[in-house]
């Protein structure tokens, strides 16, 4: 995909957010809410960005560009599906992500899309 070097180079991650709202579409997801992430969020490292469903399921959604995934970021998503009351949960970068990180991911019914996605 041509625009990984604009997403890793010129994206924020607001805009890296509305960026990947069609390949959500693509997947099958629908989206119900936007949050902005500058004045939604108490807890300003642990947000969701955006929450959508498929098959009658509710996921929340963390988008971040250039930035290195690992348990962290899966355990902030894991409160996200708390706080939020939703299902699962997805993380999307356009960073490579570790194999053990992406396994954790899976066990607590969260998938990364991760560079390897955007780049197919």
């Amino acid at each position: 995909m041509e625009d990984i070097g604009i997403i890793d180079n010129y994206m924020d991650e607001r805009e890296f957010r509305n960026y990947i709202i069609p390949f959500l579409e693509q997947e099958g997801f629908s989206l119900i809410k936007i949050d902005d992430t500058r004045i939604n969020d108490l807890d300003h490292y642990n947000n969701n960005d955006l929450i959508v469903t498929k098959d009658e399921f509710k996921y929340t959604v963390k988008a971040l560009a250039n930035y290195k995934i690992t348990n962290k970021e899966v355990d902030d998503t894991i409160k996200d599906i708390n706080n939020e009351h939703v299902s699962f949960g997805i993380i999307l970068t356009n960073t490579e992500v570790d194999g053990e990180v992406i396994e954790y991911a899976k066990q607590n019914g969260i998938t990364i899309y991760d560079r390897e996605y955007f780049t197919k």
